[in-house]
């Protein structure tokens, strides 16, 4: 009972982060997405290499990881969560797959653990 506890817990931490973005109180992420998408046009094609790690690593991470992408208005769009994120939200007691929540805003994400 308390691995689901603290899985709760853990989950209520994550849909309260994405209540704070999607209600606009974070806008420094739209600076790190600028500086993201410079530094990726400066490096170019050298930095493909290392998205291949980035990637092998987000979806290997013993943290509950969730990437977002901002859209106009400060919507933010969940585009993948990793394993651990689904063995949390699991472990809490809700059936979900990554499938279900790709493509949700946090304003969605959030009625689904509600």
């Amino acid at each position: 009972m308390l691995e689901r506890e603290r899985a709760t817990e853990t989950l209520g931490n994550a849909v309260g982060l994405a209540g704070a973005w999607a209600g606009g109180e974070v806008p420094l992420v739209e600076h790190i997405a600028e500086i993201c998408n410079g530094a990726r046009r400066a490096v170019g094609r050298p930095l493909l290499a290392h998205d291949e790690m980035l990637a092998l690593a987000f979806r290997n991470a013993r943290d509950m990881m969730l990437l977002a992408r901002v859209e106009s208005g400060m919507i933010f769009r969940v585009q993948l969560v990793n394993r651990r994120y689904i063995d949390v939200v699991r472990a809490a007691g809700y059936a979900v797959g990554a499938e279900d929540l790709a493509g949700l805003t946090f304003s969605q994400l959030r009625t689904v653990f509600a």
